[in-house]
């Protein structure tokens, strides 16, 4: 089991951010964060069941502007 917490977006896009090399950062959505562990699962022959959902968390100055979300992750082996 894998399971943790990361931040996202309502539609999966490219975002400006200062802090990267590109200036860009891409941000997942509940599918697109699901197509990729579901992909790697895929790649690496194993089966894995996804959980994915919204929680309501205060990102603070994060970036509420921006319509950044904090999703929690469980990955499970099947």
């Amino acid at each position: 089991m894998v399971f943790g917490r990361q931040t996202a977006v309502e539609k999966a896009t490219v975002l400006k951010h200062p802090a990267t090399r590109s200036g860009e950062m891409y941000r997942h959505d509940l599918e697109s964060f699901k197509k990729l562990v579901a992909g790697v699962a895929e790649k690496c022959g194993i089966k894995v069941d996804i959980e994915v959902n919204y929680v309501d968390q205060q990102l603070g100055a994060m970036s509420t502007a921006e319509g950044w979300k904090m999703v929690r992750f469980c990955v499970t082996l099947k």
